[in-house]
């Protein structure tokens, strides 16, 4: 029972070579980062990776990560450096970035620049201090430097950029994503629980299951709210210790992934997670700590960046991560009501909380849940149980999007009418799965009538 591994794909790793061995290694979803690349290739990553999912009977997600209003410098001269000291330019105009000038996404962000504010680009490697200004142009001193790449982030210390939550890019991105029915869409830059409605609004009620990425103050101060309108939260560390300080972080995570339990939705904790593994092939010691703490905390699903996009080895770094992850395994404390402070509860939500309690009185080996969407899984899944969760759907869909949900693993299998099929069908996946032995004891949630969504009513007792 640990989190679950969700990797990026990128140069390094959109071959179906590396995508195997990836989802060998422990890979349970991939990204794809929209801001980067061009549909068509975004759409060649898809059906590959459906393709070798297929072969290896994996239900793997897969997200999609929007670009959102992120500022971002533009294209830049291969072998472009920065160099501490030397000035460098960000440009309304410049149309071929080089270590001396860039132009930006967003040209209107220069406006908010003033002289003294600290600028931060590509997740913080290269700082910068404004100087002043030069007709259409932000004049900045290097203060740390390095090899400058296309399309990096800009972030300023202090300073949220006062642009639309949603913009052109992400609307057509969004029609990609729905036409290529992918699992889940990370919403970038979210500020409050009206951006996640925004785009709930242009996706259909089956569509895919909203991300809300937590990246900047007013995001975190909106945290309990965007939890609740979204599918789940992704915890951005890379924007947020830019726009925060950087000592405030872990704190603010360790309060995301409170939110999230509560809620029970699933928590991502991303970016760099084992940055080092971009070019060594060991993670340093306090990344190992850094994996086994979020894993501790209670985190549904870690995420892979860079370490897996253009990294040297991504399936050695997939499978360094479930094994930090995997030597956590039941460590996650398990969860009550109370530790929660779960009070007004559901029907479907008190009978989760039976079972879980129920499984440890009869030291039941297995948790067995019906689901149509996936939220009763979810809801038992957020006590962090010592105990197995296998989630049971006649739905891909769901198995799929169960892909970031703690400790849960799926079965598809055919639609059931009574209890009395249900008991049948559970007993047939678990020997199938070789879960169990005989004699052992497994509890099953259900709703009643089947086939209906948030209508878990009903725990039974079996053995195998």
């Amino acid at each position: 029972m640990y989190p679950k591994i969700l990797a990026t794909l990128g140069p390094h790793s959109s071959d179906e070579r590396t995508i195997r061995a990836m989802f060998e290694a422990g890979c349970d979803a991939v990204r794809l980062n929209l801001a980067h690349d061009t549909q068509a290739a975004h759409a060649e990553r898809i059906a590959r990776v459906r393709q070798i999912a297929e072969e290896l009977h994996k239900p793997i997600a897969i997200l999609c990560d929007l670009g959102g209003p992120k500022a971002r410098i533009g294209k830049v001269a291969s072998g472009a450096y920065l160099k501490e000291g030397s000035v460098f330019y960000l440009s309304k105009a410049c149309t071929q970035g080089n270590e001396q000038c860039v132009s930006v996404n967003f040209p209107k962000i220069l406006d908010e620049l003033l002289v003294g504010m600290i600028v931060w680009l590509d997740d913080g490697t290269k700082k910068l201090v404004v100087e002043g200004r030069e007709k259409d142009m932000v004049r900045l001193r290097v203060l740390d430097g390095g090899e400058l790449r296309d399309n990096v982030g800009i972030a300023v210390e202090g300073l949220t950029f006062g642009l639309d939550s949603f913009t052109q890019k992400d609307e057509r991105d969004l029609s990609f994503v729905v036409k290529h029915a992918v699992d889940f869409v990370a919403v970038s830059f979210v500020r409050t629980p009206r951006d996640i409605e925004l785009v709930r609004e242009k996706v259909p009620a089956q569509g895919p299951s909203l991300i809300a990425k937590i990246e900047t103050p007013q995001a975190v101060a909106n945290a309990e709210g965007i939890a609740e309108a979204a599918d789940g939260i992704m915890v951005a560390r890379g924007d947020l210790g830019l726009t925060l300080p950087f000592d405030e972080v872990p704190a603010v995570q360790e309060r995301l992934v409170r939110i999230c339990l509560r809620a029970g939705k699933p928590v991502i904790v991303a970016t760099q997670m084992l940055e080092s593994m971009i070019r060594s092939p060991r993670p340093t010691r306090a990344e190992v700590e850094n994996v086994a703490h979020a894993a501790m905390q209670g985190a549904d699903a870690l995420m892979l960046s860079a370490e897996t996009a253009r990294g040297i080895d991504p399936a050695r770094v997939v499978a360094t991560m479930q094994k930090i992850a995997g030597r956590f395994e039941y460590r996650c404390p398990q969860q009550t009501l109370d530790s929660l402070g779960l009070e007004r509860l559901s029907g479907a939500d008190t009978v989760s909380a039976m079972v879980v309690e129920a499984a440890e009185a009869l030291d039941a080996k297995l948790l067995v849940a019906f689901t149509e969407t996936g939220r009763a899984a979810q809801r038992i899944a957020r006590f962090r149980p010592k105990k197995q969760i296998l989630a049971v759907s006649p739905n891909e869909a769901t198995a799929r999007k169960l892909a970031l949900t703690f400790g849960v693993k799926t079965k598809v299998v055919p639609p059931v009418q009574t209890i009395e099929e249900a008991v049948e069908v559970a007993k047939h996946a678990v020997r199938e799965l070789g879960l169990l032995k005989t004699g052992d004891c497994f509890l099953i949630s259900a709703g009643r009538p089947f086939g209906a969504s948030s209508t878990t009513n009903s725990m039974l007792i079996e053995y195998i």
